[in-house]
């Protein structure tokens, strides 16, 4: 019996289950559907959990499910307990070890994997996985494919495989301290050496994965001869930049800085602001001055005159005046060498490792709060998805380490949109 899988790789089923050790049967003391199978083993075997066993089909395919739940069954009886009590105990090798079997699916005749479609009969064998179809079962085929570890419990190999990785995702889950980031770390290491030309934009949260600059100072681990290229942003330094092209993001320094830019004055600097943007302008003391207007006394009142808002109050336009004059954060004049988003996209083009440094700030003039800091990241990851839409000649893997800082827990924070 032999099936064709992926990219016309043959696969010969019988070959696959050969040999395979009968190690139970399917004992129905219970309903029973096709998610999961109860089985009752053979005296003297064990399985642990998260092992693997197969049962075959009417048509002679195997059926896989993976243990959970192993236990002893024994019905027992009150003078038993009273044995016990008494320092007695019943020798009565009568016990079995039952376990759950919870479907991964049927083999098909085309290799391919996918659910049964009817149930098991009870009192079927049930036999354990053979090597050669764990390791079909677990071994992506289609190339490149990376190793990234084994299963603790029964030593089997883990791969997965890269492209499905860049299309899909991937999220590690785990407690504090059970190897997440070294997981991802060496992730992407291996990612790299398998392929090269990967891009990664990296939002380091906590300062663990500055490690992987010395990858471009030392060489890669496996192969010294490669050292990928990393590139480092300050987030602080990445936000004054952001700041003079996203108006929310300038509108919410200034804010820190002056408590009067609320309501009105808030509205009329954020609009003025984005003019600058949508028109190419520099949001310089003095554009901003020229878009907001003046106000000057015409026939003994005060007016607004010039600008684009002549019909706000006043005093608005005075109270907004007197922020962008006073603020520290909109310069007299436009800065040299201003990093823009498209800066990050270029960078990401020609280096294999952009990484954003949130561990720290060092500029004291940027206030170290979380929620700026989340700004930048989901203008950032936004800027290089939308990039991404339309350019099918670029593209990027984004890592994000403590992934609840943009994607918290329901009813623990706001969701990001990107």
């Amino acid at each position: 019996m032999q099936s064709e899988r992926e990219g016309g790789r043959k696969v010969d089923i019988e070959s696959l289950i050969e040999g395979a050790k009968h190690v139970g049967n399917v004992f129905a003391w219970r309903i029973y559907g096709i998610e999961r199978i109860y089985i009752t083993l053979k005296k003297g075997i064990k399985l642990p959990v998260g092992s693997y066993v197969f049962v075959k089909d009417e048509d002679g395919l195997p059926i896989v499910y993976q243990v959970a739940s192993p236990s002893y069954y024994r019905y027992s009886y009150d003078f038993e307990k009273r044995l016990i009590a008494h320092g007695g105990i019943s020798r009565d090798e009568s016990h079995t070890y039952d376990c759950i079997g919870i479907l991964v699916g049927k083999v098909m005749e085309d290799g391919k994997v996918q659910p049964p479609r009817y149930p098991i009969p009870p009192f079927t064998k049930v036999y354990e996985c053979t090597s050669k179809l764990m390791e079909f079962l677990t071994t992506p085929h289609k190339a490149p494919v990376l190793k990234i570890g084994s299963e603790p419990l029964t030593g089997q190999e883990i791969r997965i495989s890269l492209w499905a990785l860049i299309r899909q995702g991937l999220l590690i889950s785990g407690a504090q301290g059970t190897g997440k980031t070294t997981g991802l770390l060496t992730l992407i290491c291996r990612a790299l050496l398998t392929y090269r030309n990967l891009r990664f934009l990296i939002l380091d949260w906590t300062g663990e994965m500055i490690v992987l600059k010395s990858l471009a100072e030392k060489g890669h681990p496996d192969d010294t001869g490669f050292k990928p290229s990393v590139k480092i942003l300050s987030w602080d330094g990445l936000m004054k930049a952001l700041s003079y092209s996203k108006p929310e993001l300038l509108v919410r320094l200034i804010k820190e800085d002056d408590p009067r830019v609320r309501g009105a004055p808030e509205e009329v600097l954020t609009q003025a602001l984005i003019i600058c943007n949508k028109e190419g302008i520099f949001p310089t003391k003095d554009n901003l001055l020229e878009i907001v207007g003046d106000v000057e006394e015409v026939n003994g009142k005060p007016k607004v005159v010039g600008g684009r808002f002549r019909t706000r109050r006043f005093s608005t336009i005075e109270t907004v005046r007197d922020v962008i004059e006073l603020s520290k954060r909109i310069p007299d004049e436009k800065p040299e060498d201003v990093l823009t988003l498209d800066d990050i996209v270029n960078d990401l083009k020609s280096t294999n490792i952009v990484m954003i440094d949130f561990s720290k700030t060092a500029d004291p003039d940027i206030p170290d709060d979380f929620e700026l800091k989340k700004s930048v990241a989901e203008t950032v990851a936004g800027h290089i998805w939308e990039v991404a839409r339309t350019d099918r000649e670029f593209g990027c893997i984004v890592v994000s380490d403590e992934a609840h800082r943009i994607c918290p827990e329901k009813g623990y924070g706001t969701l990001s949109p990107i």
